[in-house]
């Protein structure tokens, strides 16, 4: 991590917490982000690894949901 720690804790759930839901922070990816319909969704849940010295927080994603943005992504400006 920033500091240098090894104290890591791994992989926790990334959330937001409304008024009567809890959801998962999730980037979204579009093979067609203008189109009004079947734009081509891939969502990712983010996970989180977080330094227990320093706080430092880091989000990541499954190599599997990366593979499938960058696919997604290829044509789009």
């Amino acid at each position: 991590m920033r500091c240098g720690s090894n104290d890591i804790v791994k992989k926790v759930r990334a959330a937001d917490i409304g008024r009567k839901t809890t959801v998962n922070l999730s980037l979204e990816a579009y093979k067609d982000p203008d189109a009004l319909f079947f734009p081509g969704k891939h969502r990712a849940p983010l996970k989180a690894d977080v330094c227990v010295k320093c706080g430092y927080v880091s989000f990541s994603i499954s190599v599997e949901d990366a593979i499938i943005i960058k696919e997604l992504q290829k044509n789009v400006d």
